[in-house]
């Protein structure tokens, strides 16, 4: 803004000049009483001195020099300021109204830095133009035997709105062109000049074959309880019984001397009140499946059902159930008694106490 004024300031100095009515001293004078704002209080306080030396510049530049290098700084630094300014402007778009506002930004820096006797300011604007329409600029320098230093601002100006309605115009062709391609490869096809020739136009690769899992088998296997094995009461003793523990599977040895047996094996062999001659073996057989003559079961341990996790739990030896159709009650000392209660045939059983009816409460009611 500091600048536009100058210049305003500049156009009354050289107007009232021109006149040559008055002398240099009288118009500057003149100038200097005319100031208002910041340049009325400089003007004040520079003294009767000071004011007679700026009365005596005698013209328009040493004027407007004073007054820049007072209010704005050295012109030397703002033109080159400019100047730096003008190189680095630049524009990508094809836009004409980027266009524009990109010729007017140049413009007005161009006269700045008195672009007139300077025409390698013109190479300059044309550089800082889209790269897509700089070849067709040239071409169109080429036609009119000019260099873009012997053209105006105006004039490049006007032939790059030139060059970019070209483009469009091209562009517009190519696309509908594109539209059509079919149909002109077919009027342009001359098959009778080919003998069995591939056509360009088709891939003739050979298909890749997939090879492989669609998806990727992240998944966690899947955890599976080791299956029963279910034994009952033989009916005959007469064969000499296998060399093979029931609990383990394993030969050489019975059930009751197994080196691995658990403790809750212990308790279930112990529990079947066995002789010292009698073996497990002797005494009970096999079952595929779970049936009424099923007296205990155990889980697998070497099934090939079995997880592979750590984590899983001893094999549990599991009773049957015998039904009763009548127990003879027995009333004990207190009115209480610990009982073990099986929720299903083949799970571990629930110890609970479970209350005696001695008939108290009759007695009490009823004295």
């Amino acid at each position: 803004k500091r600048r536009s004024r100058l210049i305003e300031f500049g156009v009354w100095l050289d107007t009232r000049f021109m006149k040559g009515d008055t002398e240099s001293y009288k118009i500057i004078e003149e100038f200097g009483c005319r100031m208002t704002g910041i340049l009325k209080e400089w003007y004040a306080n520079v003294g009767p001195v000071g004011q007679n030396t700026f009365h005596e510049l005698g013209n328009t530049a040493t004027v407007l020099g004073a007054l820049h290098e007072e209010f704005i700084g050295d012109g030397a630094l703002t033109d080159r300021k400019i100047r730096q300014q003008f190189l680095e402007m630049k524009c990508c778009s094809l836009k004409m109204k980027d266009l524009d506002k990109h010729y007017l930004r140049i413009l007005k820096r161009f006269y700045l830095l008195n672009g007139l006797n300077d025409p390698s300011l013109k190479r300059t604007y044309v550089s800082s133009l889209p790269v897509e329409i700089q070849p067709e600029l040239a071409r169109m320098a080429t036609a009119m035997n000019k260099e873009f230093t012997g053209l105006t601002m105006g004039r490049i100006h006007q032939m790059t709105q030139e060059v970019v309605d070209k483009l469009c115009r091209q562009h517009e062709y190519f696309s509908n062109m594109l539209k059509d391609k079919r149909k002109c490869a077919k009027a342009c096809r001359k098959p009778f000049l080919k003998i069995k020739c591939k056509d360009k136009d088709r891939c003739h690769c050979s298909k890749k074959t997939f090879k492989g899992k669609k998806f990727k088998s992240h998944y966690k296997k899947k955890k599976y309880k080791k299956p029963y094995r279910f034994f009952k009461k033989k009916e005959t003793r007469a064969k000499k019984p296998g060399q093979r523990c029931y609990i383990y599977g394993k030969e050489g040895h019975f059930a009751k001397s197994c080196p691995n047996i658990a403790q809750k094996a212990i308790k279930m062999i112990t529990s079947l009140h066995l002789n010292d001659k009698d073996e497990v073996e002797s005494l009970y057989s096999e079952q595929s499946s779970a049936d009424e003559d099923t007296a205990f079961a155990l889980q697998d341990s070497f099934s090939d059902y079995s997880s592979s996790d750590t984590d899983e739990e001893e094999p549990v030896p599991i009773f049957a159930v015998d039904q009763f159709d009548s127990l003879t009650a027995v009333v004990p000392s207190h009115p209480n008694v610990e009982i073990e209660v099986l929720p299903s045939k083949y799970e571990k059983p629930i110890k609970v106490i479970g209350f005696v009816d001695t008939g108290a409460q009759k007695t009490m009611m009823n004295p």
